[in-house]
């Protein structure tokens, strides 16, 4: 990935979660960036945050993580594969 991806406080901010949150997501698994600089910060693409805003909004419905990996990839555990949570 090209440096010009969106960083995790960016993202965090624009999601409405913390940055431990998104890495907690990404160490699930969940919902993980892109790809990352040359000094390995995480960095996000539009679709990603797309990703996350999905995730934060099931979260505030209620939804269990476990949950939301099965609508975000029909599976009952949670996806480790990025390409697997596209929807």
């Amino acid at each position: 990935m090209a440096q010009g991806g969106i960083t995790v406080g960016v993202v965090a901010a624009r999601v409405g979660v913390t940055v431990r949150t998104l890495h907690h997501w990404d160490r699930i698994g969940l919902a993980s960036p892109s790809g990352s600089s040359p000094a390995g910060y995480r960095l996000y693409e539009m679709a990603d945050v797309d990703r996350l805003r999905r995730v934060a909004t099931y979260r505030a419905a209620g939804l269990s993580l476990e949950e939301i990996g099965e609508r975000q990839c029909g599976r009952t555990s949670l996806c480790k594969h990025p390409t697997m949570m596209q929807t």
